[in-house]
């Protein structure tokens, strides 16, 4: 009487494999299935050898002894035929040949077609559906790696990134990532808008300023921080002041650091005057003749004027620079204001003392 046994396999379905009943006695030969006596099986969760190390099976016990390679003996029932009952039944046979998936999740690391580019801050998180790890090597340097799952950081530049890993039949999987390093800060220029300006390289602004920057990397630029605070640097300029922190990120970690400086405009207007075509700074009292020419300009060392104005003997406000002369001695007072682009002030009264 022959019994048939069913194989199935993780990759393929094997031929039907018959269990031969002679003088009550099935054995499994392994042979029959044309399979190499080293390779691995697996029946009911176990690990075996398939060919001498099968053992008779009893038809009266219903069973068959396996030896495992740690040459440990199991016993493995086989079901009864419904059929026909205290006859052997169907039992499946399961050989592992599938090895174990190594999952791989990047954060921070950017998947090229020719590999991986990686960052300071770049971390893959390694694991694997059956099985364990048993080696994960960076370049020449080999981590302590073992379980299901891994997770490898990146602080330093490498080129190439290995991971093996195995299940409990001996199936061996290995993955092999090219890494291509960016450890190089973003690179950026900044300006500030007016009413600053430049002179000879140096930034001219009041005590607070909106400031334009421009940044560019090769891996993306990521968040921008002004004084560990992110801000939106692409659609709107940024109001700094003199000292503060700008840091550029790009997508992978990699930092730029500037600190924003300029030499603040805090000095007021001053007011120059002319008499018979020699410039000098205005005082608080002068001494003019009658019909002399006088020219007077507010100046600034800074940014730049805002406004410039006067009021004399007419009390109404009138813009400078102005040239004027006064017709007839007599003491006369003239009120000057003038404020730059970034609100300084001056405001001041100059006495004119008129002579023939």
């Amino acid at each position: 009487m022959k019994e048939k046994m069913k194989i199935k396999m993780k990759i393929q379905l094997w031929p039907i494999l018959s269990l031969l009943c002679l003088s009550g006695i099935v054995t499994v030969n392994g042979a029959e299935l044309g399979m190499a006596d080293d390779e691995m099986w697996s029946i009911n969760g176990g690990v075996f050898h398939p060919s001498t190390q099968a053992l008779p099976a009893d038809e009266t016990t219903g069973s068959i002894l396996l030896k495992n390679t740690n040459g440990a003996i199991r016993v493995v029932n086989l079901p009864s035929s419904q059929d026909s009952p205290g006859q052997l039944g169907e039992a499946i046979l399961l050989v592992d040949r599938v090895p174990p998936l190594i999952s791989q999740v990047w954060q921070q690391g950017i998947q090229l077609a020719n590999g991986v580019k990686i960052g300071p801050s770049s971390q893959l998180m390694i694991s694997v559906n059956e099985g364990e790890i048993k080696r994960i090597s960076v370049d020449d340097k080999e981590l302590i790696a073992s379980g299901v799952s891994h997770t490898v950081n990146f602080q330093q530049k490498a080129h190439a990134l290995t991971v093996v890993a195995q299940d409990d039949y001996n199936n061996t999987s290995r993955s092999e990532i090219t890494l291509i390093a960016d450890y190089q800060a973003p690179e950026s220029t900044w300006q500030l808008m007016a009413p600053s300006i430049q002179t000879d390289g140096q930034w001219y602004a009041g005590k607070s300023a909106e400031l334009k920057l421009n940044a560019t990397d090769d891996s993306g630029i990521g968040v921008v921080e002004l004084n560990d605070k992110v801000v939106d640097w692409r659609n709107a300029n940024l109001a700094v002041k003199a000292g503060d922190e700008i840091k550029i990120n790009d997508t992978l970690g990699n930092t730029e650091t500037i600190t924003v400086d300029w030499q603040v405009d805090s000095e007021e207007p001053h007011v120059m005057v002319s008499l018979n075509d020699e410039s000098t700074e205005l005082k608080k009292s002068m001494t003019v003749g009658v019909n002399e020419l006088i020219y007077l300009i507010a100046i600034d060392d800074g940014v730049g004027l805002k406004n410039q104005r006067y009021k004399g003997k007419s009390r109404k406000w009138l813009p400078l620079p102005r040239k004027f002369r006064f017709t007839s001695k007599g003491n006369y007072r003239i009120q000057i204001q003038s404020e730059d682009l970034v609100g300084n002030q001056l405001v001041t009264t100059v006495k004119f003392k008129v002579k023939r």
